[in-house]
């Protein structure tokens, strides 16, 4: 890896001065090659741009390039693809689904509600049942606690995560700071 850095080095430097190709953009890009096809890296936003044309491009967020206001995209098909972003009319960013929030709150509501359930048929013995109070909430908790989850899990996969963004008609400045912003986003978050 070391011997690729500095050969890469050295060509930048031999290339400093030549007016067709930009040495930082061909670090840059090398950069970008390297971390995009390396196993270890955190994967970018899944987003949906549609251009001025009204062509939509959906791919996984690889970096967003400040010093061109573009954005790289990784396509499924068509691989690595450069947007500038005085082409882009909306952007919609996939962030998943509200799942595993819709599990924690249906074990939580289930669980309290049988909890609360099995201490108000108190100690009396009812038809089936004749443990205690005590037990009797806490077969009811886990019961209607693994339904509830089971029901949030359902509701929850079903309610996607969204986030639209309209860059058509605003000024250079809030672009920049959604290009910030969508930095974060990236699978190379740190990217000149």
């Amino acid at each position: 890896m070391k011997k690729y850095l500095i050969f890469l080095l050295i060509i930048t430097f031999i290339l400093v001065n030549c007016s067709f190709v930009d040495p930082v953009d061909i670090a840059t890009d090398y950069a970008i090659h390297k971390i995009a096809n390396a196993g270890e890296t955190k994967r970018g936003a899944t987003m949906m741009i549609q251009t001025n044309d009204r062509q939509e491009i959906i791919g996984e967020l690889i970096a967003v390039k400040k010093k061109d206001n573009s954005l790289t995209l990784l396509h499924e098909k068509m691989g690595e693809l450069s947007v500038d972003i005085k082409d882009v009319k909306i952007i919609q960013i996939y962030l998943g689904t509200k799942a595993q929030e819709g599990m924690a709150i249906g074990l939580l509501a289930g669980g309290l509600t049988g909890v609360f359930l099995g201490f108000s048929l108190g100690d009396d013995p009812p038809y089936l049942f004749s443990f205690s109070a005590e037990m009797k909430a806490i077969f009811f908790g886990l019961g209607l606690g693994a339904m509830g989850s089971l029901v949030g899990l359902c509701v929850g996969s079903s309610i996607s995560d969204n986030v639209t963004i309209l860059i058509e008609g605003r000024s250079d400045t809030e672009i920049n700071e959604i290009l910030e912003g969508m930095r974060k986003l990236a699978r190379v978050p740190e990217f000149q």
